[in-house]
């Protein structure tokens, strides 16, 4: 079983339509039983959030779910990509 906890969050900066959304939660369920797939991208949707707002208070509230959510999924690519997140936000930010 996949991590459904990234759903609630990703559902609502995801494109996917609420059937695209099970149909991906069913994949994950049958494909992905460490529940890593899910947590990248569960990852990489907050990372597509964070980098669409433009108020600087909702810019600080998006970085912390983000990398509050690589941390929790304690794999070295999560880990890695925030690193590099943190790397270059300044010149992210100011772009």
């Amino acid at each position: 079983m996949h991590d459904r906890s990234f759903d609630r969050q990703c559902s609502l900066c995801t494109t996917l339509s609420q059937r695209q959304l099970d149909r991906l939660n069913r994949v994950l369920d049958a494909d992905d039983p460490t529940g890593e797939i899910s947590a990248a991208w569960g990852c990489k949707e907050l990372l597509r959030q964070l980098l669409a707002q433009h108020e600087p208070a909702r810019i600080r509230a998006a970085l912390w779910r983000f990398y509050q959510a690589c941390a929790q999924a304690n794999m070295p690519e999560t880990a890695r990509l925030a690193y590099t997140i943190e790397t270059w936000w300044p010149a992210i930010l100011v772009t």
